[in-house]
C-alpha cells in the first residue's frame, strides 16, 4: 500500500516538474500530464524537440 501511495506522488511530482518546463517553452501546463502516460513520455520529448517552440516564435516576431 505504502509503494503505490510513493508511485502516485512520484508521477504527481514529475508531471508538475514537466508542466514547469513545458510552461516555459510556450505551451500549455496540462502537457505535463502526458508525460505520465507510459508510450507518450518517450513520444512528446521527440516531438517537441524538433518542433517550432511558441516562445521562439514570438521571439521572432518580436526581432522584426
Amino acid at each position: 500500500m505504502p509503494t503505490i501511495i510513493l508511485v502516485i506522488l512520484g508521477l504527481a511530482f514529475l508531471s508538475y516538474i514537466w508542466s514547469r518546463i513545458f510552461e516555459k517553452a510556450g505551451y500549455s501546463r496540462w502537457w505535463g500530464l502526458v508525460m505520465a502516460v507510459p508510450l507518450a513520455n518517450v513520444v512528446a520529448p521527440v516531438i517537441f524537440a524538433f518542433a517550432d517552440w511558441p516562445v521562439h516564435a514570438e521571439l521572432r516576431r518580436l526581432r522584426n
